[in-house]
């Protein structure tokens, strides 16, 4: 068993440094709004916001003497210590000077650790990473995939130009981490804290932008940017694909819990509308803890399960590699409110060529705009889709109206 993946960060110091630096119009290329907390997705894990589960999971963590071993803290004695680390990660989302995500496990749901910026100043674009893993997990190499992909974060969205770490000089597993991951050494910090009654040194590690766009991508990875919009104009094939696939879907569920209804949805669904290359499909069933028994028949068919617990009215399947998604499988409740928002959304641009032209063109502009930041470009789309979608309801009820009447 390898020691531990984990860096000896304190976070009071770090989360201290950026006081002055707290106006997001300091940022000298400012990309993320801080309005929404992101998800990351690699391969075998998913980043994401804390949820109220997870206190059991980070009290396991924090009250591993090992995981605690090269941290500034003692180990936590209850569970309650950990509800007052996930609030100290949501005040510092809120104060814009940092972010820290819980890691889950893609396969199995489990909480495997935390990763995440403190430290972020805007003016120098600067920020430092800090990260820890369940013992549990420790020998996997699930923690260089996660820092990673929080790297790709840092230098793309948070516009970093240097990401920095402090590292305890005995944590060997963390110095080559450090080293798997292209930081460079900078010095020695001397007796640079005072932790648990004694002074401790650290080594100071940093990568720049410019090192970590030079670095190769691990295999496996995509050439593209992470966050690359890829719009492509409507094809007429689209529909004609949605079929198949419909039909495929409907073979590997039968027998299982009852599917009510697939129906093809976003952009790909509306004709002449330019889209993300992506199949979009919505399939509804009576109640979503049912879902489960559809896992095995989707993944013989190649969707596999990916739990996003963000979005707890929905689940999700992906059908094709990580972040190569041919086709998107959206599993909501049978009529429910997100499952008819989707419909009434679909059926209102069909149905009006004008609205249907100027989404186009707000996507074209978008994209355009910023063709490296899928994240901006969904989040600017957001107005335009809230405005269309109360037509959608005054459509719909006049529709409705005219069809009672006849």
């Amino acid at each position: 068993m390898t020691s531990l993946e984990n860096e000896h960060l304190s976070n009071d110091t770090a989360a201290s440094t950026n006081v002055r630096s707290a106006n997001p119009e300091d940022s000298l290329s400012p990309v993320f709004d801080w309005k929404e907390f992101p998800s990351l997705d690699t391969p075998r894990l998913i980043l994401r916001k804390a949820v109220p589960s997870d206190r059991t999971g980070l009290f396991a963590l924090y009250a591993d003497e090992e995981v605690m071993r090269y941290m500034p803290l003692d180990p936590f004695e209850s569970v309650e210590e950990a509800d007052d680390e996930m609030s100290w990660h949501a005040r510092i989302f809120r104060e814009q000077t940092g972010i820290r995500w819980m890691i889950e496990e893609r396969a199995t749901g489990a909480f495997v650790g935390t990763c995440g910026f403190l430290g972020i100043e805007r003016q120098h674009s600067r920020m430092e990473i800090g990260y820890d893993l369940a013992r549990q997990h420790w020998g996997k190499g699930l923690m260089p995939e996660a820092v990673r992909a929080a790297l790709d974060f840092g230098f793309g969205p948070l516009a970093a130009n240097k990401i920095e770490a402090r590292v305890d000089p005995d944590n060997a597993a963390s110095i080559r981490l450090m080293d798997k991951l292209g930081f460079v050494r900078e010095g020695l910090l001397r007796q640079h804290e005072f932790e648990k009654g004694r002074y401790v040194d650290l080594a100071a590690y940093a990568l720049l932008k410019s090192d970590f766009d030079s670095l190769p991508r691990p295999s496996g990875a995509l050439t593209a940017p992470a966050y690359e919009v890829q719009l492509v104009e409507s094809r007429s094939e689209w529909p004609n694909r949605f079929l198949k696939e419909k039909a495929r879907i409907e073979q590997a569920l039968s027998g299982f819990a009852p599917l009510l209804g697939l129906e093809h949805i976003g952009s790909t669904a509306v004709p002449g509308l330019p889209a993300k290359p992506i199949l979009d499909i919505a399939a509804g069933i009576d109640r979503l803890e049912g879902c489960d028994d559809w896992i095995a028949p989707l993944a013989a068919i190649g969707y596999e399960y990916i739990p996003k617990n963000e979005v707890p009215n929905r689940h999700f399947f992906r059908r094709g590699e990580w972040r190569k998604g041919t086709h998107h499988l959206h599993v909501y409740e049978w009529n429910g409110e997100a499952w008819l928002a989707h419909l009434r959304f679909r059926d209102y641009l069909r149905a009006h060529p004008e609205a249907r032209d100027r989404y186009a063109t707000l996507k074209r502009e978008l994209a355009a705009l910023h063709p490296d930041d899928r994240a901006a470009y969904t989040r600017l789309k957001s107005p335009f889709i809230q405005t269309m979608m109360q037509e959608a309801i005054l459509w719909e009820a006049r529709t409705d109206r005219i069809n009672e009447t006849e």
